[in-house]
């Protein structure tokens, strides 16, 4: 994997650790929501870092705030979660 994620001949240890990181994570009760932060900090590192809590908007529906991302066309709601970790 850290051999697909990197340029030819050059070494990243922050992906090497991620992976080693990548272990641990399915130990915890709550996995799921740990590997989704574990992707996006590998999204992050190899140059895509998505900013969700930058281009985020919010709106209340039946009395909860609920995130999305949207154009013109289409919203797609995202998990409350990305946006306020303590959820």
């Amino acid at each position: 994997m850290v051999k697909l994620l990197t340029v030819e001949s050059q070494s990243n240890v922050n992906v090497f650790n991620l992976i080693g990181d990548l272990y641990s994570i399915f130990n915890i009760d709550d996995w799921v929501k740990e590997y989704i932060f574990w992707e996006l900090k590998l999204l992050e590192i190899v140059g895509f870092n998505l900013q969700l809590n930058k281009i985020a908007k919010s709106e209340v529906i039946n009395n909860e705030k609920k995130y999305f991302v949207g154009s013109n066309s289409e919203k797609k709601y995202i998990p409350n979660f990305l946006i306020d970790r303590d959820e």
